[in-house]
This record gives structure tokens, sequence and C-alpha cells, in this order.
């Protein structure tokens, strides 16, 4: 997805940027690859055959003994004999079925919060990639969850959460995908600028549930990895991010900035005292680019709606044992060292 046209001048200053970070994270993933991820394929899975367990069924006299489930013995087989516990119902087996290949799906939100600070005027010195930025986070954390994910075995699909619907990113050569991705991600990037400039009343879509809609659709257990500032609604995605996290191994990884969640209220010195101008910044970005007069009961409300959905949020992963971790103000070698850690802690 190319935008076609002349491009404005912070949209070329915006291309340069990405272009630069993809070439950081490239550089960082070469030398992190190399010094830290082992060559040997391990399967995530408790079986490293391929084969992972299946819900109980009851025991039967035809089934082979070896495969009782040993985890639950039921007081009846201490009771009785082992042919009554059978004759209960009391004994269950253990199942193992075929995963087939071991997959990781990478939800990459691409909407216009990601780019809060980049819609600033005219001005192109003001438009800049400091470190520790949200799009900074953003390349870093893709670049090293997919170089792992691959160095280690995993059969990777990486969906693109931007436009209206998600866009899967096809494999255009057997070797390189994270760059391929890192490619695709500053076009798509840059496309969603121009469109946001060329029409700052327009309204975008949140397809968080989207993404992990097609997560669902992955019938074998899997890892899901979603690299987003989660400032969409929770409950817009809520319960399907709770089916999401009972079948897969879901690792949500926060590139939100300090600002996102808590938008600036009005002090006694700002306009008019009771309201402010807001042109940029994660608050509004996927509602228009336009500048426009927030209330102090607006602000407040949205900051406490965010701050709430953020603590629900953590709450839903942990009940399910998934992973909530953040990226921001990183350097590459500290991202990819995180998110080592979690793939060695997949089970």
């Amino acid at each position: 997805m190319v935008t076609s046209g002349r491009l404005s001048k912070p949209t070329e200053r915006l291309a340069e940027m990405l272009g630069t970070l993809g070439k950081q994270a490239a550089l960082g993933s070469a030398l992190s690859t190399r010094n830290q991820v082992p060559g040997e394929f391990r399967s995530p899975y408790r079986f490293p055959t391929g084969l992972e367990r299946d819900v109980p069924r009851v025991f039967t006299f035809e089934d082979d003994p070896i495969h009782i489930d040993t985890r639950h013995i039921p007081p009846s087989l201490v009771m009785y004999s082992l042919a009554e516990a059978i004759l209960r119902d009391d004994i269950r087996m253990v199942q193992s079925i075929h995963r087939g290949e071991s997959k990781i799906i990478v939800l990459v939100d691409l909407s216009r919060s990601i780019l809060s600070g980049c819609f600033l005027g005219d001005d192109i010195s003001s438009l800049s990639s400091p470190g520790g930025s949200k799009l900074q986070s953003l390349y870093f954390a893709a670049s090293a969850y997919l170089r792992i994910a691959e160095a280690t075995g995993f059969v990777v699909r990486v969906v693109f959460l931007h436009g209206s619907t998600p866009y899967q990113q096809p494999r255009l050569a057997l070797r390189n995908y994270a760059q391929q991705v890192l490619f695709s991600m500053g076009q798509r990037l840059v496309d969603s600028h121009d469109r946001a400039e060329k029409s700052p009343e327009s309204r975008e879509p949140f397809l968080l549930r989207a993404g992990l809609n097609l997560a669902l659709a992955v019938r074998h257990r899997s890892v899901v990895v979603v690299l987003s500032d989660f400032l969409d609604p929770l409950d817009d995605y809520l319960a399907t991010l709770a089916q999401a996290l009972a079948r897969h191994y879901v690792v949500l990884v926060d590139l939100a900035t300090d600002h996102d969640r808590e938008f600036p209220l009005p002090g006694i010195f700002d306009f008019g005292a009771t309201r402010t101008r807001c042109r940029d910044g994660a608050r509004h970005l996927e509602d228009g680019t336009e500048e426009r007069i927030l209330d102090p009961d607006t602000i407040a409300v949205w900051n406490r709606a965010r701050q709430a959905d953020r603590t629900r949020l953590g709450s839903l992963v942990q009940r399910f044992n998934g992973r909530f971790t953040r990226c921001r103000n990183q350097s590459y070698e500290t991202c990819f060292a995180q998110a080592l850690e979690i793939f060695q802690r997949i089970r």
C-alpha cells in the first residue's frame, strides 16, 4: 500500500525517520541474534514431538494404563480396586493430540495513535524520533519478536491492524521476513499520515478486536503477540481477548508513553482557564487530526477511563496466565533480551 501523489514535507520527513528506524532495528537484530539466540530449536510445548495434552476423558478397560492421568488420583482408587474406580468413571485418561507446527501470530497496531507526535504542522524540524519514542519502541519490539520466533523454529504470521480491515503480511522471499515486515510497516504508517493530513476530519475504526478474531481462527494452541498502545476502548475487545487468552499463550506488548493515558488538564494560565486546545496526541487521533478544544471534564473522564482500562486489562491477562509487558525508553538490546526471556518461559 503505497501512497500516490505528492507527499507533504512532514510526511516525507516521517518516511525518512521510519527508514532510519528500520535500519537501526535490523542492525540491532543482527548483533543480538548472533550473540544470544541458541541455534537448536526446542519446542515451546511440553511434548517436543508436537503432541499436546488435551482435556482428559474417562478411562475405559480398553485404554492403555500408562495413559492414566496420575495428577488427579480419585479417592475411590484408594478405597476400592482399580477396576471398581474405572467402573465408577473416576479414572481419567490423558489424551495427547497432534498440534501440528508451532505458530506465532504477531498483531501489529498501526493505527493513528501510534503516530502521536507526528502531526505538528509544516515545521519539519519539529518532527523527530528521539530515543524512547513510540515509533522506535514499535520497530524494536517487532524486530525482536520476529527474529527470535524465526530463529527458534516458529511458523510466523504477521497481521497489520491498519485501515479498515486487518491485513496479513505475505512472505515475499524465503529469508528476511522480519525485514519485509518492517518495510511494510513503514509504508503503511506513511500512508496513514498522508491520509490524515489530506482528510483531518476522517475517523479510523478500532481494529484490535478484528485482529484477535483472526488469532481465534487458528484452532491449535499458538503464541499470540500483540504490539499496541492499547488505547482502544477496552469493552470493544475485552470478550474477544478473553477467548484468545483461553486458547493461546498471549503476550501483550504495551508501547504507550507516559502521556498517552494522562492527557494534561488545563491550568489557570491556559486558554480561557477552562479549555485547552488539542491538535495532536493519542487522546483523539483516531477520531481525526483537526485541532479542537476540549473541556476539563471531558479530559478528566477520558483519563479515568484509560487508567481503569489498563487495570482491568492487566487483571484479565494475569487470570489466564498470559503476559503483559512494556517496551518503551529501551535500547534494542534490552527489548531483545526481554522478548527472549518471554520465549524461554512459554509452556
